[in-house]
């Protein structure tokens, strides 16, 4: 039975298993009644392959009428009228759409979600965290009334018609990547550089930079740029892969080569990319020739296609268990578990229909403590020391029940001075047993011993007495 369950979660599509995780990458800071707004998200641990049906909704507290995906759709329509969208072999999809702000609303912070659902099971689905959105009512136009002009008859006096205001047309956010510094100095951070060429302060919460694998960075909530100003943001880990890799922001997505040591890959005019020297939070100095020469130089990894085929649901501190992989690759690869508890390289292998294979066996540390965690993994090619960072899936770890005996504190009972092992974990007690400990047993029952060595001894002589009083026995 277990091997015919493993053979199923190998074999379907991973999103029967898991649901889809959805973050935005960008919303305007502002929003207006009676008009659409850009959005962008993305979606993750979806099937390879599957369309999807999406919708947006919100409203203030628990509404859900306020935010539409279109005018004519409300929250309750029928999937069927949705957009849809495919995800790709990485198990993902970055969608470009719009929302809708229906006229009657007021000023004010509003909830923004968005929904997913499988067109062939649309059960089977999942929701966003929740975004603010300003709201905004902009300012009316003044109606224009001319001054009456007279004339040598009598007119009645002209009415001019009333102009109403032109639609305005949603922000879309205006920064834009500007410097990346890869291949830092082992002492110093990697980091992204932004710009801002509006005249507006603009916050960055909840924007994220996400690497080749969508893996995402992003700012916390109290961080700002100013009006034609510069801002890097530095990471503290290991990032982006020295070795080339692609920087997504926004709308935007940089895909830089190799990268020299202590160069960045900077923004020039005509949003032409070269390598410099170091500008941050400056205004980017111009190509560097030597640094692209020694980039052309470098070899430009490209990551392959990684999949988690099998992940159990949960596990429990100490115990072993499997996951199980399948790599778009024929060359040698090894793998192993880096966080949140580590495990040895295990090579791939059954290369078959250009995917290679691997049952990876791990044994989760009794000291982890409960929780779910994200798996991240390093994959090696063999012969060449060069890493590529993935983060698949996530772990849920359960504490170890402690024993019933070790765990739990002995009380005195008044019946025959039995003891009483209490069981915390057990909601109902129901792990209560009793148990009659030597000393109580003394007191109820005779000391087998003490009947037991005499017996012994006048056997032994009785039996040995032929021996020891031959004369007895003669005749």
């Amino acid at each position: 039975m277990i091997f015919l369950i493993l053979l199923i979660r190998l074999f379907l599509p991973a999103s029967i298993f898991a649901a889809p995780q959805i973050s935005v990458i960008s919303l305007p800071s502002e929003a207006y009644p009676l008009s659409n707004f850009p959005v962008s998200f993305l979606v993750t641990n979806a099937g390879i392959g599957l369309t999807y049906y999406y919708k947006f909704f919100g409203g203030i507290g628990d509404s859900t009428g306020s935010i539409k995906t279109t005018p004519d759709l409300s929250y309750n329509s029928a999937w069927i009228n949705f957009p849809k969208f495919i995800s790709d072999l990485g198990a993902s999809a970055i969608i470009n759409s719009t929302a809708f702000v229906i006229p009657e609303v007021i000023e004010g912070i509003y909830n923004f979600k968005i929904k997913v659902a499988l067109v062939s099971n649309t059960g089977s689905g999942a929701t966003s965290p929740t975004y603010p959105l300003s709201v905004v009512i902009p300012e009316p136009t003044p109606t224009c009334i001319p001054t009456p002009i007279d004339t040598p008859r009598p007119t009645a006096e002209a009415i001019s018609p009333i102009i109403s205001p032109e639609p305005t047309i949603p922000i879309v956010n205006p920064l834009i990547l500007s410097e990346i510094m890869a291949n830092s100095n082992i002492s110093e951070d990697e980091w992204i550089e932004i710009y801002n060429p509006s005249d507006k302060t603009i916050s960055l919460k909840n924007l994220c930079f996400y690497d080749a694998s969508l893996h995402p960075r992003c700012f916390s909530d109290d961080e700002f740029i100013g009006p034609n100003s510069y801002y890097s943001h530095s990471f503290s880990s290991g990032f982006l892969n020295n070795d080339g890799d692609t920087v997504t922001f926004l709308n935007t997505s940089i895909i830089y080569p190799s990268s020299p040591k202590n160069f960045t890959y900077s923004r020039q005019s005509g949003a032409n990319w070269c390598f410099t020297d170091s500008s941050q939070n400056a205004l980017n100095n111009n190509c560097n020739n030597d640094a692209m020469v020694s980039s052309e130089a470098s070899p430009n990894f490209v990551s392959p296609l990684l999949n988690l085929q099998f992940s159990p649901n949960s596990v429990t501190a100490g115990d072993d268990f499997n996951l199980v992989f399948s790599l778009n690759s024929a060359d040698p690869y090894s793998l192993r578990l880096i966080s949140p508890f580590g495990s040895q390289y295990f090579p791939f292998s059954n290369f078959k229909d250009g995917y290679s294979w691997l049952t990876l066996p791990l044994s989760v540390s009794k000291k982890l403590p409960s929780g779910n965690y994200p798996l991240s993994f390093h994959l090696k090619k063999a012969g060449s020391s060069h890493l590529f960072d993935y983060q698949l899936g996530n772990i849920n770890v359960e504490a170890t029940v402690p024993s019933v005996r070790s765990s739990s504190k002995i009380t005195k009972s008044k019946v025959l001075g039995t003891s009483t092992y209490s069981c915390p974990q057990c909601l109902d007690n129901s792990a209560n047993v009793n148990y009659f400990p030597a000393s109580t047993l003394r007191k109820v029952l005779p000391d087998a011993n003490f009947f037991s060595w005499p017996f012994l001894f006048a056997g032994s002589i009785l039996f040995l007495s032929p021996l020891l009083f031959p004369k007895l026995y003669s005749v």
